[in-house]
C-alpha cells in the first residue's frame, strides 16, 4: 500500500534501505526523470551533475540536514518539436526524510525545471506573478546555507529586505493590472542585480527579500543595496504611464545580525523600516537598538486602541479668524491623546502609528462624529461657527459621503457648516475624487485644499473638483517677516479670485504676517499670534471674553 501511494506522488520520490548505498525504489515520477539511467543500479549521489555536487551532497547526508539545494543530470520535456525529451542538468531541492527502515529522497525541481518536469512544485514554491521563489523556497534555501557556513571560516550571509516606495499608491491610483505589471519589472530588476548564487523571493505585496550567500565580508552587502536602488529607482513604463519608483532597504548579516531564518528576515525588515522612516530611498544596516524602537513602535500600537476603546482621545479647536473683521468665523478640529501615564500625546507622536496600523480609519471616524456634535453644542449655544475636520487618505473611500451623512443626521448640524480638509495626493485618481467629491457637494459640506502649493499642485484640480477653500500652507508664511514668501501667497490668492474659492493662511505668528496677509487680501487665518488649539468649552469662553463672535450669541439679561 506504501509503495502504491508513493508511485502516485506528482514529485520524484527515490528510497534508499537501510545498509544499502544503492537506490532501492524510486516512484514512476522519479523514473520518469531520471529515465536516461537504471536508477536501482546508482546511489543518489551518481544522479548530481558535477563532483563539486556529489561533494555537497556527501556533506549534506553526513551532517542529517533536512533539505539540500543541488544540480541533477535528468530527462525533460524538449521546446523541440523533434524531440519529446532530453538530457539536461535540473535544479532541485531535496527533502531527505528517515523512516523505519531506510531514508526516503523527495526531489522537487523549481523555476523553469519544475515545468520541464511537469511537477506541481512550481505553485507551492513561487510566486505565481513573478515566478520568484515565494517564503517557503527561501526559508529552504537560506536554512541550507547556514548549516554550510556554520562549517566554513570567513563566511558571510547577507538578507536584504526590500520594499517599494509609494506602490500602493500605484496600485489604488490605476488598479491592480498596472500595480502587477510594475512588480514584475521590479523583479526582473531586481534578479539582475545579483549573481547567479544569488536569491530574490516575493513574500507578497511589493516585498521582495534577497539573499547573499558566500559573502567575503559584510560590505558586499552594501554593494548589491546599492546596485538595487539605482535599479528601482529608474521610470517604470507601464502603457501609457511611466512611474517614479524608488525602494526603502534594510540589511541584515548573518552571523553577527541573526543565526536563524526568521532572525534574519525580522532584523532585515526592521532596518528596512527605518530607512522608510529616513526619506524612502535609502539603505539601512540593522542595529540593536532597532529592536527597542519596535518595541516602542508595538506598544504605541495597543495603547492607541486602548485608548480607541476607553475614549482617551479629545478634541482641540485652533479658532479661524475673518482677515477683514478679525471675528471668529470657524475651528479647526484637532486630535491630542490623554494618556493615563504620560499626559497629553500631540498628534505627530501617534499618527504615523496609527496610519501605518489603519487604526486611522476608526480615529478619524470618530474625530469626524465628535466634531460635528460640538458644532451643534455651539450652535446651541447661538455661535455658528465653520467646523473644520481634516481627513485621512483611509478615509477618501465611496463610502466617505454616506458616513458624513449619518453624522450630519444624528446631529441636526447644517451641512454648510462642515468643511473637509483633504491634500492634492487624494486627488491623484481623478476619477475616483470626482466621484467622492461630487457625493460630497451633494450634502452641501465644504471641502478645502490642505497645504496647496507644497505637493502635486495643479490647475486642473481647482477646474475640475468641486473645492471651496485653499489653505496657504505655513511653509509660505515662514517663521519670521523676512521668511514671509509673498511672491507664493499672491499667486495662490489670485489664483484662487481666479476659481472664486476662499483663502486661508496657517501659522501665522506675528502682527506683520498678519499685515502682508490682509494687504494681499486673505479671506481667513489662524495661527498661534492669538489662539493655538484649545479646547471647547475655552473656546466658546475666547468668543465672549474677546467679543469676536459679538452678535453670535444671545444677550444676557442683566440680574
Amino acid at each position: 500500500m506504501f509503495r502504491e501511494i508513493l508511485a502516485k506522488l506528482p514529485s520524484p520520490v527515490l528510497f534508499v534501505s537501510a545498509g544499502q548505498e544503492t537506490i532501492t525504489y524510486a516512484n514512476d515520477a522519479a523514473t520518469q526523470l531520471f529515465s536516461r539511467v537504471q536508477l536501482k543500479q546508482l546511489r543518489m549521489r551518481d544522479l548530481l551533475s558535477l563532483d563539486q555536487e556529489r561533494e555537497k551532497f556527501d556533506l549534506f547526508v553526513a551532517g542529517g540536514d533536512e533539505t539540500g539545494e543541488f544540480c541533477f543530470d535528468a530527462t525533460i520535456k524538449s521546446d523541440d518539436a523533434g524531440s519529446d525529451r532530453q538530457e539536461a542538468p535540473v535544479k532541485a531541492v531535496v527533502a531527505r526524510l528517515a523512516v523505519a527502515d531506510g531514508i526516503a529522497f523527495v526531489v522537487r525541481p523549481h523555476g523553469e525545471d519544475a515545468n520541464a518536469v511537469g511537477g506541481l512544485w512550481e505553485v507551492v514554491q513561487f510566486d505565481t506573478l513573478t515566478g520568484l521563489p515565494n517564503r517557503a523556497l527561501l526559508r529552504d534555501r537560506m536554512e541550507q546555507s547556514i548549516r554550510l557556513a556554520k562549517r566554513m571560516s570567513q563566511s558571510y550571509l547577507g538578507v536584504l529586505f526590500v520594499d517599494l516606495d509609494h506602490f500602493k499608491t500605484i496600485n489604488d491610483t490605476y488598479g491592480h493590472a498596472t500595480g502587477d505589471a510594475v512588480l514584475v519589472e521590479a523583479s526582473k530588476r531586481l534578479r539582475g542585480c545579483l549573481r547567479e548564487s544569488d536569491t530574490v523571493a516575493r513574500l507578497g505585496g511589493d516585498e521582495f527579500v534577497v539573499f547573499l550567500s558566500n559573502l567575503r565580508s559584510n560590505e558586499d552587502t552594501a554593494i548589491v543595496a546599492e546596485r538595487i536602488l539605482d535599479a528601482c529607482a529608474r521610470p517604470i513604463t507601464v502603457g501609457e504611464n511611466v512611474f517614479q519608483i524608488s525602494a526603502s532597504v534594510g540589511v541584515a548579516v548573518w552571523p553577527a545580525d541573526g543565526e536563524t531564518f526568521d532572525e534574519l528576515l525580522h532584523n532585515a525588515d526592521m532596518a528596512m523600516y527605518s530607512s522608510k522612516g529616513e526619506g524612502r530611498n535609502t539603505l539601512r544596516f540593522y542595529d540593536a537598538q532597532m529592536n527597542e524602537k519596535a518595541k516602542a513602535r508595538a506598544t504605541v500600537e495597543s495603547e492607541l486602541r486602548e485608548a480607541l476603546r476607553d475614549g482617551d482621545f479629545v478634541l482641540h479647536y485652533q479658532p479661524q479668524f475673518c482677515g477683514r473683521s478679525g471675528r471668529i468665523v470657524g475651528a479647526e478640529a484637532l486630535i491630542r491623546w490623554f494618556h493615563p501615564l504620560r499626559g497629553v500625546i500631540p498628534p505627530s507622536s501617534f499618527i504615523g502609528v496609527a496610519e501605518e496600523t489603519n487604526l486611522i480609519t476608526p480615529i478619524g471616524d470618530w474625530v469626524l462624529a465628535e466634531a460635528v456634535r460640538q458644532g451643534r453644542r455651539w450652535q446651541e449655544m447661538g455661535l455658528n461657527l465653520r467646523v473644520a475636520v481634516n481627513l485621512s487618505g483611509r478615509q477618501f473611500v465611496d463610502s466617505l459621503a454616506d458616513r458624513v451623512k449619518a453624522v450630519l443626521d444624528e446631529t441636526g448640524f447644517p451641512p454648510e457648516l462642515l468643511e473637509l480638509e483633504l491634500t492634492e495626493s487624494f486627488l491623484v485618481d481623478t476619477d475616483k475624487a470626482v466621484r467622492i467629491l461630487q457625493s460630497l457637494r451633494k450634502l452641501g459640506v465644504r471641502i478645502a485644499l490642505d497645504d496647496f502649493g507644497t505637493g502635486w499642485s495643479s490647475l486642473n484640480y481647482l477646474k475640475n473638483f468641486p473645492v471651496d477653500t485653499l489653505k496657504i500652507d505655513r511653509s509660505f508664511i515662514g517663521s519670521s517677516a523676512d521668511d514671509f514668501d509673498s511672491r507664493i501667497v499672491r499667486a495662490i490668492i489670485a489664483i484662487a479670485r481666479e476659481f472664486n474659492l476662499a483663502t486661508l493662511a496657517e501659522g501665522v505668528e506675528t502682527d506683520d504676517q498678519l499685515e502682508r496677509l490682509h494687504e494681499l487680501g486673505c479671506d481667513t487665518w489662524q495661527g498661534f499670534l492669538l489662539s493655538g488649539a484649545i479646547p471647547a468649552h475655552e473656546l466658546a469662553d475666547f468668543c465672549r471674553i474677546t467679543n469676536m463672535a459679538r452678535n453670535r450669541f444671545p444677550m444676557q439679561k442683566a440680574a
